[in-house]
């Protein structure tokens, strides 16, 4: 279960039965606009990170401004993306594709014979957690 430094559990499930409670007021549609809109936002943030970390003189954001802009964003990206997984009732799909696509990018940088050892562990772990196919 994710945690905050210094908050409970229960604080973490008020939280998240607050963003589900949330989601279901605003509907499907208009989460999925509002992620879009976060998606965008979050690039641009990126964007001016990048500027930041290349010295660009037109960006006239300081770094540190620019790092709370992007953590801004990330956090209304998640937020958004967890009401959309909450929605579509596919939280558990969502987490099964993610170990999938992990393990296929270790598996491109891995050596041929760690490649079978990261498959193995990857079975073991769908069969394990992850009974969604």
């Amino acid at each position: 279960m994710d945690k905050f430094k210094g908050t409970g559990e229960q604080t973490m499930n008020e939280y998240k039965n607050k963003m589900y409670k949330q989601a279901e007021h605003f509907g499907l549609e208009n989460r999925m606009l509002q992620c879009t809109e976060e998606c965008g936002e979050l690039i641009q943030a990126l964007s001016k990170y990048k500027r930041t970390l290349q010295g660009d003189k037109t960006c006239k954001m300081k770094r540190s401004q620019a790092i709370n802009m992007v953590l801004e964003e990330i956090a209304d990206v998640e937020i958004t993306l967890k009401q959309l997984k909450y929605l579509l009732c596919k939280t558990e799909a969502v987490e099964h594709i993610k170990v999938r696509k992990v393990i296929r990018t270790e598996k491109r940088i891995l050596e041929p014979k760690e490649q079978e050892q990261t498959q193995a562990q990857y079975e073991h772990f769908k069969d394990r957690f992850l009974n969604v196919e």
